[in-house]
């Protein structure tokens, strides 16, 4: 029987050859190597086998994330989860609809799932009824997180609204609405994601990149993303007075149209950085919510320091790009202060990593396909 240590050293090896320039196929080998050997022989205990394949998810989760120890690569993360989908199709979609790609990645990773499913398709040389009866869980899967997350949104928005106006909320114009939102509305007491900002709207390019399928599996109908999503939200009554899923063809202007309205306020809520950097609104920025590669990018900014002169001793606490601008030199504390956080955390401390993969542990115990009932 092999030792803990070889088998790391197996283990490893096999997640070794995963680089930037790792192709699906490549991926869904090397997953497919892991499966045969860890789980499928017998020359490991079971609980050694259950173990390797939590490790599976844990090295998806830190290929993904990009907020904190991890590496922040999308398409190996993609590629990992759609190979793993072969194996464990429900846990796969468990992770999904539970917004996990909105912890470790962001929210658009859902709508590049989905785009990265046709590229595959095509590489493998699947028809559209193969892609459609293969993948249609998994792209409901991310559907079905991206709206219910809205859907959470709302109602926060909404319970924000009752507090400040006593009209309806689709009575406020665009321009009166921001208004509204700048003299009354104080993120840090609701809990409204990033999600409106990914959502796909109808000009975008997405919406005929990132298209999926209806009707039967033998016989799909092409639609567009947004048309998809919109669907899940209504219901029809069928022939006997009763509600379910929408069939029609059509769906109505308006409700493209109270869709598209929502999703705007939405994002007048949200502290997006590009709005926050054009309207100079420094301090507001919360470097939590920025991904690792666009901090990089413009860490120079946000510690308002020159792109090639390091501050003084002196300017240490202000920065030297803009000393005298409060906003920005708060802006500089908040960096310095979200910095100094993680200069204190240990990240080979074992309560440290099970807390970094606790939602992960939170959705893989929710599993029923009976790989992960150990002890972490």
């Amino acid at each position: 029987m092999q030792t803990e240590e070889n088998i790391s050293k197996v283990f490893l090896n096999y997640f070794s050859k995963l680089g930037y320039d790792t192709t699906y196929t490549k991926c869904r080998d090397i997953i497919s190597s892991i499966i045969n050997d860890f789980v499928k022989s017998k020359k490991y205990k079971n609980k050694q086998n259950q173990r390797c394949i939590m490790d599976i998810f844990r090295i998806w989760a830190y290929k993904r994330d990009c907020h904190n120890f991890g590496e922040g690569q999308r398409d190996i993360s993609y590629y990992i989860l759609i190979s793993l989908y072969d194996y464990y199709p429900k846990t796969v979609c468990l992770i999904l609809k539970n917004g996990l790609y909105g912890k470790y990645g962001y929210w658009k990773d859902y709508v590049s799932i989905i785009k990265k499913i046709h590229e595959i398709a095509i590489e493998l040389n699947m028809t559209d009824k193969e892609k459609y009866k293969k993948y249609d869980c998994l792209v409901s899967s991310c559907r079905e997180a991206m709206l219910k997350q809205r859907s959470d949104d709302i109602k926060e928005m909404n319970t924000w609204f009752k507090t400040v106006s006593t009209k309806k909320i689709n009575q406020y114009n665009l321009n009166e609405f921001r208004e509204l939102v700048n003299n009354t509305f104080d993120k840090t007491k609701t809990n409204i994601s990033l999600v409106s900002k990914y959502l796909v709207n109808e000009k975008s390019t997405d919406n005929n990149k990132a298209y999926w399928y209806i009707g039967d599996y033998n016989n799909p109908v092409v639609i567009k993303h947004v048309a998809y999503f919109v669907r899940a939200l209504l219901k029809s009554y069928n022939d006997n007075g009763e509600l379910e899923n929408y069939n029609k063809k059509i769906i109505p202007y308006n409700v493209y149209k109270s869709y598209r309205q929502y999703n705007t306020k939405l994002r007048c809520l949200i502290n997006v950085l590009e709005q926050l950097l054009c309207s100079k609104q420094w301090s507001v920025i919360n470097p939590n919510d920025i991904p690792n590669i666009a901090k990089y990018k413009i860490r120079k900014a946000l510690l308002n320091e020159k792109l090639s002169e390091n501050p003084t001793t002196e300017e240490l606490l202000t920065g030297n790009r803009f000393p005298d601008n409060n906003d920005r030199v708060k802006c500089r504390t908040n960096m310095n202060t979200y910095m100094n956080s993680y200069k204190n955390v240990d990240s080979n401390n074992s309560k440290n990593i099970d807390e970094y993969f606790e939602p992960l542990y939170s959705v893989l115990s929710k599993s029923d396909e009976g790989v992960f009932r150990y002890n972490k």
